[in-house]
């Protein structure tokens, strides 16, 4: 039992919090001082999709990296973001890339 309730309070201790996820190919990237935005093809917030993160927190740079090789290849890449679909840029949350 003590175990359980031990696993119970853990599991209600882990907060994650995003507004929502896109996926689809890079459209645009923006670049200026530490900060990277940018704009998927076909984004489901339409002109408000627009994502930013930055590279000094420490999965920026992994970030900006994955963003790049994506945008080559020409793959989609899920952004899972804070913000609802608002005239702001969301900041990222996490990234996923999926491999066929």
């Amino acid at each position: 039992m003590k175990k359980i309730m031990m696993l119970l309070f853990f599991i209600s201790s882990i907060n994650v919090t995003f507004a929502g996820v896109a996926t689809g190919e890079i459209a645009y990237l923006f670049l200026k001082d530490n900060n990277v935005n940018f704009k998927l093809k076909n984004d489901p917030c339409g002109a408000y999709g627009n994502y930013g993160f930055n590279t000094t927190n420490p999965s920026g740079k992994d970030w900006y990296a994955q963003i790049l090789a994506a945008a080559h290849a020409g793959v989609p890449i899920e952004v899972h973001y804070l913000n609802p679909c608002e005239n702001v840029s969301k900041p990222v949350s996490y990234l996923i890339q999926h491999f066929n």
